[in-house]
């Protein structure tokens, strides 16, 4: 008897549509096609119809997946924690880099709670957190998981804050709250980061739109990056302001590096080869910095006279003395919450636009710098 219950199961599960729900998507993986990206490195995207296989992983280690995200009928049966059966259409976002990604993809509604709400730099985003249409769950090491849950979210879309991250996740998963990292961090290319919205597009169903406002912004970066390198005389950038006797610089293989090389500037730590950034003795920078061409994010600082408060050595720097100190928070809310980090990283055409005119004034002579600000 045992044998023809095993014979018929074997007969049944033969059958077209007969698999079983733990197969179900796993036979059809093969089914699915990859979508090219130009510059990210740290996701892939596969598409059947309008089904998506999403992949997250290190840049340097993409044979490792951390994270795999399925959209789509092919999850009907899944009992997989990140299978979603349809696309994304509520998500709470607990930092504002990811907001001008999904705003960019006319998804601001699908947005229904965020964390440091007063931090936020979009209008809209502000109004529909003071009409209650966005909650706000305060700090995002002090969550309001009673709000949270009331919001009743698809995903909690998040990133690695420090101490305190891991023990957030796991209370959250175990709560049965559905939780994404984000990993656009770990972008070396300003339009590696930029690309990320074909993984929101991806998420909200939205791939056409995501790969039309990717591939606008990767032909202008392009263009002003040829312009850029037209011009052999480089000026020399470093960044920055110490802290605690100490001075951190980006690496010279980081995003910001990449984005003084294309705007045609020579980055004094360029032969490094960090992704993250260099941290170094106060004494050192001042040495090598003195005598540099353009000085940039000054930490906070609007004015000359706040740095000059923090150590009157810094008027005797060169880009200090010939008033090229800049910075770029410019697009600040009364909170101080800044725009280049929330509509910044899917825009580094406007970035670097800026940077040009900081570097070569004379391509774009009359450029009203959007990101950066000149200190007075």
């Amino acid at each position: 008897m045992t044998r023809i219950f095993i014979l018929l199961s074997c007969l049944i599960f033969a059958l077209p549509g007969c698999k079983s729900p733990e197969e179900n998507h796993i036979d059809n993986d093969t089914a699915f096609e990859e979508i090219t990206l130009l510059n990210a490195s740290a996701f892939s995207i596969q598409k059947r119809a309008n089904s998506y296989l999403i992949k997250t992983f290190h840049p340097e280690h993409p044979e490792q997946i951390i994270q795999e995200i399925r959209i789509g009928e092919h999850c009907k049966n899944s009992t997989e924690n990140l299978c979603f059966n349809q696309p994304i259409s509520r998500v709470a976002v607990l930092s504002t880099t990811y907001l001008g990604y999904i705003s960019s993809l006319d998804m601001t509604t699908a947005i229904r709670c965020v964390t440091n709400a007063d931090l936020i730099y979009s209008p809209e985003i502000q109004e529909r957190v003071a009409d209650g249409l966005i909650i706000n769950l305060g700090n995002e090491k002090a969550l309001n998981m009673e709000r949270l849950i009331v919001s009743d979210v698809d995903l909690v879309f998040y990133y690695d804050f420090g101490p305190g991250t891991a023990a957030m996740i796991d209370r959250l998963e175990k709560m049965g709250i559905r939780v994404v990292k984000v990993y656009e961090y770990l972008e070396k290319d300003p339009l590696g980061k930029a690309e990320w919205i074909k993984f929101f597009g991806a998420l909200f169903n939205k791939t056409e739109e995501a790969d039309s406002i990717f591939n606008e912004i990767s032909d202008e970066y392009l263009k002003l990056k040829k312009r850029a390198g037209q011009d052999a005389l480089k000026k020399t950038v470093f960044t920055g302001l110490p802290f605690k006797g100490e001075w951190h610089q980006p690496g010279g293989a980081s995003f910001q590096a990449a984005y003084f090389s294309d705007a045609g500037a020579d980055y004094l730590w360029k032969e490094d080869s960090s992704v993250s950034g260099i941290l170094m003795d106060r004494e050192v920078i001042f040495e090598k910095a003195l005598g540099a061409d353009v000085w940039l994010h000054p930490n906070n600082e609007t004015t000359l006279e706040g740095i000059i408060d923090l150590d009157v050595r810094f008027e005797q720097f060169k880009s200090f003395q010939n008033g090229q100190v800049y910075n770029n928070n410019k697009r600040l809310n009364e909170n101080m919450g800044n725009d280049y980090w929330e509509s910044g990283l899917l825009n580094p055409q406007l970035v670097l636009k800026d940077l040009i005119a900081i570097f070569q004034p004379g391509i774009f002579p009359d450029h009203e710098l959007y990101y950066y600000q000149k200190l007075e």
